[in-house]
């Protein structure tokens, strides 16, 4: 199964929003998930989600996937804090996979490089201060 990083993002994205207290673990059913970014697909769901805990983009509790229907989510990391505010915009995230599949290729980090930079491009032109 092919790495889908609209999917990726999309979880990331839900998974932030929620009401989850500090130093918490939430049962989240990858239904839940599922229905609220409106995928059907939940093993390609509970993939997305074990590629988040295996890159340590999300903190779980044990091994995370419980019986492969639920996630014990215990918080998001602060890498995959910085990868959501760098992607967060859709406009810099339309812009980011457009390079990415213009160049042929990526790997996360340069998804995420290429992220920064336009998101970098963007703080200069409207702040007129060079980062």
């Amino acid at each position: 199964m092919q790495r889908d990083m609209d999917l990726i993002r999309d979880i990331l994205l839900y998974l932030e929003a929620l009401p989850v207290p500090p130093s918490s673990t939430y049962t989240i059913p990858l239904a839940e998930v599922a229905n609220a970014i409106r995928h059907e697909d939940m093993r390609k769901i509970g993939h997305h989600v074990e590629m988040l805990i295996d890159s340590g983009l999300l903190v779980v509790v044990g091994r995370g996937i419980s019986g492969h229907s639920e996630l014990l989510f215990h918080r998001i990391s602060w890498d995959g804090h910085d990868f959501i505010d760098a992607v967060r915009s859709p406009e810099i995230w339309s812009r980011t996979k457009a390079a990415a599949i213009h160049a042929g290729g990526w790997t996360f980090d340069l998804l995420l490089g290429i992220a920064k930079a336009f998101l970098r491009h963007d703080i200069e032109t409207q702040t007129g201060l060079a980062l």
